[in-house]
């Protein structure tokens, strides 16, 4: 099997035309590995550590649009604006799964949730965090 020894700066692979097409970025305690358009912007981000993978979908201008990780609970699964904001999480928890949806100024207006005895939870709120409706 053929190796390659990544320096400890890094490694890019590049195109013959000059794209940087893919980078591996070392470093003590991780791994990230970096995959990139036909603009050379990195657009899948991926993080190996010992707490276990990263991964991070990025548009075409390199703005974060979705982030996998782990958690204590499981997994969690956070969606972004064009903006940069957090507009959705999905999470798992102890009593099951989770979705929270927040407004343009990442406030919290909406939960779905598995309360402690199995049933499913429903919180909306207004912009000023006041509960509207709840069940």
């Amino acid at each position: 099997m053929n190796q390659i020894i990544v320096p400890k700066d890094g490694l890019q692979f590049i195109s013959e035309d000059g794209r940087v097409l893919l980078v591996i970025h070392p470093s003590e305690d991780k791994l990230g590995l970096f995959i990139c358009n036909n603009q050379g912007t990195p657009v899948i981000n991926m993080v190996a550590s010992k707490d276990g993978g990263i991964l991070g979908v990025a548009d075409g201008r390199g703005k974060p649009v979705a982030l996998m990780r782990p958690e204590k609970e499981g997994g969690h699964l956070v969606i972004f604006n064009n903006q940069d904001k957090v507009v959705a999480r999905i999470l798992a928890h102890e009593n099951g799964g989770g979705l929270i949806i927040f407004n343009n100024q990442e406030k919290i207006v909406e939960i779905l949730a598995v309360n402690k005895y199995g049933d499913g939870r429903l919180v909306i709120t207004n912009n000023s965090g006041e509960v509207i409706f709840e069940k």
